[in-house]
């Protein structure tokens, strides 16, 4: 991961993509607003900062997410 973060959410899809996102900056106790990726079906790992599109500007980040795969 780029930061370190605590009090985040992470799921598994299709046992190949996992994904890191919410929580706080474990350096300054801000809420993260970012989502990152790890493509567990490389053979060399790297985290990836997905873009994240809010043009109405009506959320904000939070530190207790949730979630789960639906399959």
């Amino acid at each position: 991961m780029k930061a370190p973060w605590h009090y985040h959410s992470t799921v598994v899809i299709d046992e190949k993509y996992l994904y890191v996102f919410g929580g706080r900056d474990s350096t300054n106790e801000q809420p993260l607003g970012t989502i990152e990726m790890l493509n567990l079906d490389k053979s060399e790992l790297h985290w990836v900062s997905l873009e994240i599109v809010n043009k109405a500007q009506d959320w904000t980040p939070w530190e207790t997410t949730g979630c789960f795969a639906i399959n």
